[in-house]
């Protein structure tokens, strides 16, 4: 876990890393109402008690986050991993890293584990996760190619692909209920938006930032509003933006 601003007496006090203290300091016998009396006790308590080296002689109340108590907390507090990756989901070391952080910070905040259901994408998977949303809707309307256009920023990728799903659905009329001819649609549909997809990939253009390894997506079940604004402000910690989307409902996290 990290704290990014100080925590105690007269310090910064940022609502995440107070909370994110206050987790650790759990898991000591010094957690107490009042947070700078937590502090204190735990470095009067175990800090100057030999229990570690000490930097100063006095117990000021104060946490910082390269400072020796905040070291000793963290190695005091086994922390698990407060994330789980579903079946099939690929980061990369980089990006799992960020995830551990973020997931740490948001438990600390929530007592709630994050779920990622969508990391890394290559253009396969990617059109297989267009194509879906499309067709969580019903096939005899243009709702799903709608719903699908609003999510992307680049309309002139994104109407590319969709394009490309219009001319292989045009060939076929026994789709209706994803019966009859669905499962062939769907392979030949997915296979030439790939194909689409991986051209654009060819000359440096991304129709997701799932793409290129920067972007993860998070089931918001059982997110309260304030849970989603903690994530948020978490994010935006991390230089990523956070975007609500929909149909699953879900956290998209991206770069800034």
């Amino acid at each position: 876990m990290k704290i990014h601003n100080s925590v105690g007496k007269n310090c910064t006090n940022n609502e995440i890393d107070v909370l994110v203290v206050r987790h650790l300091l759990k898991s000591t016998p010094y957690t107490n109402n009042d947070l700078v009396t937590s502090i204190v006790k735990y470095q009067e308590g175990y800090l100057m008690q030999g229990g570690s080296s000490f930097s100063s002689r006095s117990a000021s109340g104060q946490i910082y986050p390269f400072d020796n108590t905040f070291k000793t907390l963290v190695g005091l507090s086994w922390s698990p991993d407060y994330y789980v990756l579903q079946p099939g989901v690929e980061l990369t070391l980089s990006s799992l890293q960020l995830v551990k952080e973020m997931s740490d910070r948001f438990y600390a905040c929530t007592s709630k584990t994050t779920n990622i259901s969508s990391g890394y994408r290559g253009p396969g998977k990617q059109a297989q996760a267009m194509f879906d949303k499309i067709t969580f809707y019903p096939l005899n309307t243009g709702t799903g190619v709608d719903a699908v256009r609003n999510e992307y920023l680049n309309k002139n990728l994104v109407d590319q692909v969709l394009n490309k799903y219009k001319e292989v659905k045009g060939g076929y009329t026994n789709l209706v209920g994803k019966t009859g001819d669905f499962s062939r649609f769907e392979k030949e549909a997915v296979v030439a938006m790939t194909r689409i997809i991986e051209q654009q990939v060819a000359s440096g253009q991304y129709v997701s930032k799932h793409l290129y390894n920067s972007a993860f997506d998070v089931i918001k079940t059982g997110f309260t509003p304030t849970d989603c604004q903690f994530y948020k402000t978490i994010a935006n910690e991390a230089n990523y933006s956070m975007i609500n989307e929909g149909d699953p409902p879900h956290l998209h996290f991206q770069r800034m």
